[in-house]
């Protein structure tokens, strides 16, 4: 998968291994994993943990308690997934005791979420209050439907799109390939707005510096004459 990536184009690779009930995130195991890992590459790219920390509670505690364990690369981006079923209803306090203790919520896939992508309102409150957006790439190419599609491409061209990141899984169904969509975002939108979403971002993700809110950018008319 790291060949596959570095393939496409990618430089560095935050590797967020789920945090939920299914999957228990055990910091200082994913730490030796990931070391053994940079040792055994022989690949041009760079490895940082972090993880995809649903919001539950005992994960907030946890992640509020040892900040540096749960972050992208141990710095201040906290990439947090929401629950296809439900949004906590302590959401906006949760955010704001997050930001209190230097956690910078980095929502994973929102566009794939219904729930949020019903909820234009909200994210956009959240994003105006220093809560950034992950997209996964492969949503503005269809891959995910026409839902996730069109929320994808609808943020991005309002601005409010801060990252587009691969999820990547596995070689098949879920490869770690960005090529394909960066070209699409460099067409539609043009080669400064792939520029940020694909490598200004998340190279500011990786240092725990902020995102900067791109202004809007509508996707470009082609005319065939």
């Amino acid at each position: 998968m790291i060949r596959l990536a570095v393939e496409s184009g990618t430089k560095a690779i935050a590797a967020t291994p789920h945090a939920n009930s299914a999957f228990p995130y055990d910091p200082e195991a994913t730490r030796a994993l990931l070391a053994q890992l940079a040792g055994a590459c022989d690949c041009p790219v760079s490895l940082h943990q972090g993880c995809e920390l649903q919001l539950l509670a005992g994960n907030i505690r946890r992640a509020l308690a040892r900040p540096t364990d749960y972050t992208i690369n141990g710095r201040s981006y906290l990439l947090v997934e929401f629950s296809d079923f439900t949004i906590p209803p302590a959401i906006d306090e949760i955010f704001s005791e997050m930001g209190g203790a230097g956690i910078r919520p980095l929502i994973a896939h929102p566009e794939r979420n219904r729930l949020l992508v019903d909820g234009r309102d909200r994210l956009r409150k959240w994003v105006s209050h220093g809560v950034a957006l992950q997209l996964t790439a492969d949503s503005v190419l269809g891959r995910y439907g026409k839902r996730a599609e069109a929320a994808a491409l609808e943020w991005i061209a309002d601005g409010l799109a801060s990252v587009l990141a691969s999820d990547g899984h596995d070689l098949q169904q879920r490869p770690p390939s960005l090529a394909p969509a960066f070209d699409f975002i460099a067409r539609e939108f043009g080669g400064a707005r792939a520029e940020q979403l694909f490598r200004t971002a998340p190279a500011a993700i990786l240092a725990g510096e902020p995102v900067a809110s791109p202004p809007p950018a509508p996707r470009r008319r082609w005319f065939f004459l």
